[in-house]
């Protein structure tokens, strides 16, 4: 690609960035117009709104130095992060951000734990006085996750016996289910489980060796830069908008930076 080509990409990558983070700060300004929402569902659908922006703005800065792998890996996490936002803004948002929540608590002291079991000269990651201050009453790790377990079991319309046996995204469901089983329920077209989930996974679980030294040597491997720079693009658009239509902000506030990013999108 020559410098000037570089230079105008960079360019409609920054303008895109701007953009979407003109949105994001107007979302956070003005969320507290919604009386349904809570401190708890802005503080974590602001989170979402940064990580896919963040995410997005690596994978488009990534496409022009034909970093096939790390792309690839981006693609399947930022679509992922995406189905979560719907699945929290269909309905029982509140439900719903408790259980993401909960979820990730638990798999972080779950892990920490494992890790102390199996280093037991190391120091704990957490100190007793950030465990207090989180649970208060809890005096170890142990007792955080049986705090959150709790918590966690009793969000479920049927209660699973263990917090790993159902996913978050399970509330209703009678037994575990899947990514392809949640885009059905988000009425997603299952089409894009193939083209973009399954077909990305193969980066994560590094077994899409083959197919990246393709992509490389220009053969075809069903790999795409532009396609998962514009799918990017396409996730960062629509949460931004599902975030307005939840708090019920006017997105012709932001015409023009929607503007923005659409055209970067059809680029």
């Amino acid at each position: 690609m020559a410098e000037k080509q570089i230079e105008e990409v960079q360019n409609e990558i920054n303008d895109f960035v701007n953009s979407s983070h003109e949105i994001v700060t107007y979302i956070t300004d003005n969320n507290s117009e919604n009386d349904s929402s809570s401190s708890e569902i802005d503080a974590m659908l602001g989170m979402f709104a940064m990580n896919v922006v963040d995410r997005a703005e690596t994978i488009c800065r990534l496409c022009p130095l034909n970093r096939y792998d790390s792309v690839g890996v981006l693609t399947r996490s930022i679509f992922e992060v995406y189905l979560y936002l719907l699945y929290i803004l269909q309905k029982d948002t509140d439900r719903r951000v408790k259980a993401f929540l909960y979820h990730s608590r638990l798999n972080n002291i779950t892990c920490m734990i494992d890790f102390e079991k199996n280093n037991g000269d190391e120091h704990s990651q957490y100190s007793l006085e950030e465990i207090s201050a989180e649970v208060p009453g809890a005096e170890s790790l142990n007792d955080m996750k049986e705090h959150y377990e709790g918590l966690f079991i009793n969000l479920f319309k049927h209660k699973p016996q263990k917090w790993w046996s159902r996913n978050w995204y399970d509330l209703d469901q009678s037994k575990k289910t899947n990514i392809p089983n949640l885009m059905k329920r988000l009425e997603i077209d299952h089409s894009l489980y193939s083209e973009v989930y399954k077909l990305y996974s193969m980066d994560v679980h590094g077994s899409n060796l083959l197919n990246y030294t393709a992509a490389l040597a220009g053969k075809n491997s069903g790999l795409n830069l532009a396609t998962m720079g514009n799918l990017a693009k396409i996730v960062v658009r629509n949460s931004l908008e599902a975030i307005l239509n939840y708090y019920k902000l006017d997105a012709q506030d932001m015409a023009e930076h929607f503007v923005i990013l659409e055209k970067s999108i059809t680029n």
